[in-house]
């Protein structure tokens, strides 16, 4: 493997230094090209790599990855669904959120073994039609964010908390938002922008009522 090769050929050139601190340079550094091997989809040797049916935005996805791999990773690097933000990589800023089922889930520390036959949904299957969410509506008309990088997580959760509680108060937002960070401080901006999406949601329902009594 190239890792090992890389590794041998590092280690002759510290065989033949006499500097004991560049040998343990050379070790620690085959150390961590071994570990980055085994979590490479590449180079793997022949230990044999699992499939993991994947149902992911409505489609299904056949997923050779090993066991252990985040979701984050497969929904970006596998399947180039990059609307979902690597932040942390600890589920500590909220930057890679989805929905697995109804539920607001960090990505990037969940495995992939773990949401094998659950319904996963990102950002990029939110419009529908060309038409936004009603979510995605309320965060441009409120201008609520700045840089970016954190609305695809916000706007996940914002989706799933209104999915259970369709009028929520300020704390419940609040609450919901939480486990967010954004760097830009438009958390003010967040908040209306959840309250005018439970509005327009609460308004299209109704329209959508009127409707099925039209009918």
């Amino acid at each position: 493997m190239f890792a090992g090769a890389l590794c041998a050929a590092r280690s002759d050139i510290a065989r033949r230094d006499s500097g004991q601190s560049r040998t343990a340079v050379s070790r620690a550094s085959c150390i961590v090209e071994r570990e980055a091997s085994l979590t490479s989809h590449t180079l793997l040797g022949d230990a044999p790599v699992p499939r993991f049916t994947l149902f992911v935005n409505s489609e299904t996805h056949d997923i050779d990855v090993p066991a252990g791999t985040s979701l984050l990773g497969v929904l970006r690097d596998d399947l180039s669904l990059t609307g979902t933000r690597f932040g942390c990589g600890h589920s500590g800023c909220g930057a890679c959120y989805v929905l697995v089922g109804d539920a607001a889930t960090p990505s990037c520390t969940i495995p992939v073994e773990d949401v094998v036959g659950k319904e996963i949904t990102t950002i990029e299957a939110l419009a529908r039609e060309g038409e936004l969410h009603p979510v995605q509506r309320a965060f441009v008309d409120e201008d609520a964010m700045q840089c970016g990088y954190c609305t695809t997580g916000m706007i996940i959760s914002s989706i799933a908390l209104l999915a259970r509680t369709p009028s929520p108060s300020e704390d419940e937002i609040r609450a919901a938002l939480a486990p967010h960070l954004c760097r830009c401080g438009v958390y003010g901006r967040v908040i209306r922008a959840v309250q005018r999406a439970a509005r327009l949601m609460s308004n299209d329902a109704a329209q959508d009522t009127v409707r099925l009594v039209v009918r």
